[in-house]
């Protein structure tokens, strides 16, 4: 039933399964459209290292020494775990290493998002500040759109800070 499904949407609509997966990809393909996700990793990886360091001091200016103590550390881990990304870019070859390099960068980031929440006692909190750290969902569906998925890849994607939310 599969195979016959799949085989229909091939032969009447050929643009649609391509925009779909990547199975019907030739090779040469692949390995540009490879090459293209990891320089778009390696800028996205470097771009939000700095961004989550720079961070900090408003961190520390707006949040109780305790939460700012924890959420400076989980912004260090992080923004150092993001920078060995773009380190080891010649690390990730194929197109499923890629595809598991972004699923770990959007893991992480949610991640983040629910260690904040737990941090800073959402919704519970009494904090002005605190509230900007209930965008980051929105910022991570943002951070996707930078990159140049199959229809599969982007659902599969969305569905991390989707489960997550609705954890």
């Amino acid at each position: 039933m599969r195979e016959n499904f799949f085989t229909t949407i091939k032969s009447k609509m050929p643009h649609f399964y391509d925009l779909w997966s990547s199975r019907l990809h030739s090779l040469s393909f692949k390995n540009t459209r490879s090459d293209y996700l990891r320089s778009r990793i390696i800028i996205l990886s470097t771009v939000l290292g700095i961004l989550l360091i720079l961070w900090i001091p408003f961190d520390i200016l707006f949040l109780t020494s305790d939460q700012s103590i924890k959420i400076t550390f989980a912004r260090l881990f992080l923004g150092s775990f993001f920078f060995f990304l773009a380190l080891n870019k010649y690390q990730f070859h194929s197109l499923r290493q890629i595809q598991l390099c972004i699923a770990l960068l959007t893991l992480s980031l949610n991640i983040f998002y629910l260690y904040c929440l737990a941090v800073l006692d959402f919704p519970d909190s009494n904090l002005k500040y605190g509230y900007i750290y209930t965008l980051l969902p929105i910022i991570h569906v943002a951070v996707l759109t930078i990159l140049p998925v199959t229809f599969k890849e982007s659902l599969s994607l969305l569905s991390i800070p989707v489960i997550i939310e609705n954890a």
